[in-house]
């Protein structure tokens, strides 16, 4: 899912660069920006999610079934 928004969001800043005729290194820099920009905020939902997915014992759960529920 985060690959569809991170696609999404590089798509925006593309249409958005060529529409305001910005030349193909500008429209490189602006997606090198707003990537750096992300780095951060992305880096803390990253870890929390990591400290949620561990059990008591320390064990990693397994994500899918998270998701879909215990088989």
């Amino acid at each position: 899912m985060f690959s569809i928004l991170l696609g999404g969001l590089i798509l925006i800043i593309w249409v958005v660069a060529i529409g305001t005729d910005f030349g193909f290194t500008d429209a490189l820099m602006l997606t090198a920006f707003f990537g750096f920009i992300l780095l951060f905020p992305l880096g803390i939902i990253y870890a929390a999610m990591n400290k949620e997915m561990k059990t008591p014992t320390g064990k990693k759960k397994n994500l899918k079934e998270e998701l879909l529920g215990e088989e």
